[in-house]
């Protein structure tokens, strides 16, 4: 089965840009999709994608029809949740694929993550 894990790209600015304009933060503050790397580790005998939308925010779309997955998972947190529905949208609409939500804001609110809100 091929599975790709994404991490949304980032939303909204950041304290340090609101508050002093320094916009230069987010490449060094950035951090590595543990999460994503973690689950993947776990999935033996499976075809298995990261792909970091907050490292590269505009090629969502290429990894999706260059790799075509039966599932896509998405973490997110709260301020990413809108975010997140639309990568779910876009990965139903374009390979068909089943989408899995995760992350703090999908444990929290699993109403929201189906949907149905």
């Amino acid at each position: 089965m091929k599975i790709l894990l994404v991490n949304p790209p980032n939303c909204g600015r950041s304290i340090p840009e609101e508050e002093y304009g320094i916009d230069s933060l987010k490449m060094f503050l950035r951090g590595e999709p543990l999460c994503l790397e973690a689950l993947a580790g776990n999935l033996d005998d499976h075809d298995v994608r990261i792909v970091d939308l907050k490292a590269a925010p505009d090629i969502y779309g290429d990894i999706l029809a260059d790799f075509n997955p039966n599932v896509v998972g998405i973490t997110g947190v709260t301020c990413e949740a809108n975010t997140m529905l639309k990568l779910a949208s876009e990965a139903k609409k374009k390979v068909r694929a089943t989408v899995v939500v995760g992350g703090i804001h999908a444990s929290s609110d699993p109403i929201f993550s189906i949907g149905k809100r």
